[in-house]
């Protein structure tokens, strides 16, 4: 499989701005999904324009109407609202503008550390020609094309955290646990830092019948991301599969029920003194 595409309506490499557009692409040598960005052009004391405002598509091109002189700075902005990355243009540059954004930029965690994997995994161009791939598949509802070229990049880079993670998602959504496990385990272990991975390992690991497996990475999951739903109701769930119904245990659970509803099920039952299954 050659991992090869272009976004539909994306805009073409080499395109000018001549025709009123500025055209640029967004890049990163890690795997990144460039749709969840956005580019705004601020203003400037040397620009006599009004800011735009550019979406991105899943393979990083973007466009934005030419403001007709003087110099912008262009503002890469992630789902969080922070700026990311900036670059200084000219209006009625010629070519594509490249802007170069770092790994960490999609979602920017607050207290969690890096991981040495992210500072130190290259992944191979043709994986995350496949990576992106699946992404605008999975976007487009074709999962199971998506996972075909998740399994491509997989083999081209047996070391991808980000795709062995997808894949292991969609193995639990299958309700394929052992699958999964194998999938997540590994995606977790290669990035220790990732909080979202151990707590996907640790779901895998109780619905495999492992809870005390689930227990431990459930708690390694909470203090890498100690707002993290999910990992409140795994960890909780794992302490009541031991039989350890304790406060503990109804404390992670209620803490998750805004977020997942058969966690304040499982609490209603709990206080009325009914035996959770």
């Amino acid at each position: 499989m050659v991992c090869v595409w272009a976004a539909a309506g994306g805009p073409a490499l080499g395109q000018s701005a001549a025709g009123g557009w500025l055209t640029g692409r967004l890049v990163s040598d890690a795997p990144m999904q460039f749709d969840r960005f956005r580019v705004e052009a601020a203003a400037t004391a040397l620009s006599r324009g009004q800011p735009a405002t550019a979406i991105v598509s899943v393979d990083g091109g973007f466009r934005m109407q030419d403001w007709g002189e003087g110099a912008v700075e262009l503002r890469v902005i992630n789902v969080a609202g922070a700026v990311v990355a900036r670059r200084l243009v000219t209006a009625r540059q010629p070519g594509e503008i490249e802007i170069r954004i770092e790994g960490a930029a999609e979602t920017p965690p607050a207290r969690a550390a890096v991981s040495l994997y992210r500072l130190r995994h290259k992944t191979p161009k043709q994986a995350l020609k496949c990576w992106r791939k699946a992404a605008s598949l999975a976007k487009a509802g074709r999962k199971d094309e998506a996972e075909r070229y998740l399994r491509e990049a997989v083999r081209l880079d047996p070391e991808f955290a980000d795709a062995l993670e997808q894949l292991g998602v969609y193995a639990l959504a299958r309700k394929e646990y052992e699958a999964a496990r194998g999938y997540l385990i590994r995606a977790a272990d290669l990035d220790g830092a990732n909080g979202e991975f151990q707590s996907h390992a640790a779901v895998a690991e109780l619905m495999s019948g492992r809870p005390e497996e689930a227990e431990a990475r459930a708690r390694l999951a909470r203090r890498l991301s100690p707002e993290q739903g999910r990992a409140k109701y795994v960890l909780g769930l794992a302490l009541l599969r031991q039989g350890k119904g304790t406060p503990e245990a109804l404390r992670n659970l209620e803490e998750a029920s805004a977020e997942f509803p058969g966690a304040k099920a499982i609490v209603a039952q709990l206080r009325s003194g009914r035996q959770h299954p």
